[in-house]
């Protein structure tokens, strides 16, 4: 009886170490690899022209502005689950849109290079 009085605060200081161990390395498992912002045409300062160029985005009211540089890896499309299309076909297709409230502009990229993995200008909101 004397024995089993030493070993049962064993058990539970194995299980809270085995709980802080496995704990730690789920929340190191965690990482931020790719951020999103999701904006209206009136958010977009300038677009890129060219990969190296920058996206320049406001991405709230009052908040000041952001670059976002785009690179030859950046991914455009003309909506979500549609094949990718060039820069220049994108901007095109901008171009072409007058109604502000109908669309909207993903823009993903990688927050500790502010590098832009892909823009998707999802025009069919309707």
């Amino acid at each position: 009886m004397v024995a089993n009085l030493f070993k049962l605060p064993r058990i539970p200081l194995t299980m809270l170490f085995m709980h802080m161990v496995f704990s730690t390395s789920a929340h190191a498992a965690l990482e931020v690899f790719e951020e999103a912002y999701e904006l209206n045409s009136t958010q977009i300062i300038r677009w890129p022209l060219r990969a190296g160029d920058s996206l320049i985005i406001r991405p709230c009211i009052g908040c000041s502005t952001r670059a976002l540089r785009v690179s030859a890896e950046t991914r455009y499309a003309t909506g979500f689950n549609t094949a990718p299309v060039s820069l220049r076909d994108l901007l095109r297709v901008k171009s072409k849109l007058h109604d502000t409230e109908n669309y909207l502009i993903a823009v993903f990229f990688l927050p500790d290079k502010l590098l832009v993995t892909h823009i998707v200008l999802q025009t069919n909101l309707k």
